[in-house]
């Protein structure tokens, strides 16, 4: 689904991955090493020769074939997921680059890195700045057509969820996609801070 001209969401799969078709190549966004997110990096490189980049923190959590936190899970939830997790494991990957806070990426005019710890400590999101779109993966829950901060069980640092909220609602941009729910239109003002 086009949800900008040369941004796409691909539908289908558990976590929300966009395409980006500029004219130097494609990109995917995705954003941190949490199974839902990166379990089929491996088979993608693989089959594609695509070149594979995310935060320090990230990729050695990738490269390990684990997640960056631990979740703050307790009792049944707990032995539940623990045995889901036995069936449902990432292939490790050696990711190819490393990218930093404020890095700006050649993709539609530049693509801007933004570090956005909180849900994980390597989350990283993006900013389109021509075209007022962030991508925000799971730094951001969308929660009654607003956009909040991170948390829960599977959000390592609540109090930097909110600061990583309050630096990207600072952006302004217009259209906001998360790694869950539906993309947000007129984003500028549904910022819960």
């Amino acid at each position: 689904m086009e949800i900008y001209p040369g941004v796409h969401q691909i539908p289908g799969i558990i976590a929300n991955v966009y395409l980006i078709v500029g004219l130097n190549g494609l990109a995917l966004i995705d954003t941190h090493a949490d199974h839902d997110h990166y379990g089929g990096l491996a088979k993608l490189v693989t089959i594609t020769k695509a070149i594979s980049s995310s935060s320090a923190i990230e990729a050695e959590a990738m490269l390990n074939g684990t997640s960056s936190r631990p979740l703050k899970i307790i009792g049944c939830m707990a032995i539940l997921f623990n045995a889901v997790h036995l069936f449902f494991r990432s292939p490790a990957i050696a990711v190819d680059h490393t990218l930093t806070d404020g890095q700006i990426l050649p993709i539609l005019g530049g693509l801007q890195v933004v570090a956005t710890p909180g849900h994980a400590a390597g989350h990283l999101s993006y900013y389109l700045p021509s075209h007022r779109v962030l991508f925000v993966g799971d730094s951001l829950q969308v929660k009654n057509g607003m956009l909040v901060a991170s948390s829960g069980a599977n959000t390592l640092d609540e109090q930097q969820a909110i600061e990583s909220l309050k630096r990207q609602a600072s952006f302004g941009a217009e259209i906001v996609c998360p790694g869950h729910g539906p993309v947000i239109f007129n984003a500028a003002n549904k910022y819960k801070i």
